[in-house]
């Protein structure tokens, strides 16, 4: 959109920070019950490298609950597990969850670009979602009754207001931070190396995760 067509401070039922896939599913989320929602993110367009690797049984009926799940599923691959070597290249553990509570299996891995992308366009069904990427929130404050929030793109800023304001813009949050929100939650203490690899011929199912005790990482 150019900002020479934008309308200064236009009023939302809910502004969403983030078009990550937490931000962009809620966008579709409230665009399927006609709220109208603008979604904020600042990159220019969804992530082109992976990211997350495996989406769980419970987000994948989410991804139902939307209307995306068949295509969502197209670039799954489901059910799978994870297999432990140690040192000597023998297998010592291995996780195969097989229930399927949710009616999808607890373990799939997936492409983050290709979910951010399926889901961004799943957006435009919906006449009350708006989605503007490369528009950077650089402030915001509110009242009893409203939020309201300072944009910056294309060199310019312009204000919107929203009864309701969504932060779903990551770990690094810029609305979590501003408001004095710590982060909560678990991580590895140790460092992970992920590696993807296309076109390869090993038919092996499942993950391999080579694991050596008498190794550090600084």
């Amino acid at each position: 959109m150019n900002m020479s067509e934008k309308v200064l401070n236009e009023k939302y039922e809910v502004v969403v920070i983030g078009g990550g896939p937490s931000g962009m599913t809620l966008a579709n989320l409230l665009g399927k019950y006609g709220v109208k929602t603008l979604v904020l993110e600042q990159n220019k367009h969804t992530v082109l490298e992976p990211r997350a690797v495996s989406i769980d049984d419970e987000s994948l009926r989410t991804m139902q609950a939307i209307g995306l799940h068949e295509k969502v599923k197209s670039f799954c691959a489901l059910d799978y597990g994870s297999v432990y070597y140690g040192v000597d290249a023998k297998p010592f553990a291995k996780i195969e969850p097989t229930a399927s509570e949710y009616g999808y299996p607890r373990r799939n891995a997936f492409s983050q670009p290709d979910l951010e992308a399926t889901l961004r366009e799943g957006a435009t069904r919906y006449e009350s979602v708006d989605v503007r990427f490369g528009h950077v929130v650089t402030h915001f404050t509110q009242d009893d009754n409203e939020v309201f929030i300072t944009v910056l793109a294309e060199g310019q800023t312009y204000d919107v207001r929203a009864d309701y304001l969504a932060a779903a813009d990551g770990g690094r949050s810029f609305t979590r931070t501003s408001l004095g929100v710590p982060l909560e939650g678990l991580t590895y203490g140790q460092k992970w190396l992920i590696i993807d690899i296309k076109g390869t011929k090993d038919t092996f199912r499942q993950t391999r995760v080579y694991c050596n005790p008498k190794r550090h990482w600084n």
